[in-house]
């Protein structure tokens, strides 16, 4: 879906603004398995959007997201909500 060419710059990065506000609920104690599990994500998402993204099981060259520059920025803004010393 990153990589589709008629995404929009704030529709490549709104989906986020959700997981950011779920990130500002949270208290400063062990964080949830859901809160671990999304960042991991957001990361390997990250590197994917640095890289680009390859079919599975294909030579064709990795394809590289719609707004690549926005995208890893909001990708590396949101874990650090939850984890300011990563950012």
């Amino acid at each position: 879906m990153l990589s589709h060419p008629d995404l929009t710059g704030t529709a490549s990065v709104a989906w986020l603004d959700a997981v950011a506000g779920a990130f500002r609920q949270g208290a400063p104690e062990p964080v949830p398995a859901w809160a671990s599990d999304t960042m991991r994500t957001l990361r390997m998402l990250y590197v994917l959007a640095d890289r680009g993204v390859r079919a599975r099981n294909t030579d064709e060259p990795a394809r590289s997201l719609t707004h690549r520059a926005a995208v890893p920025e909001a990708l590396a803004a949101t874990p650090a909500i939850g984890a300011p010393y990563a950012g």
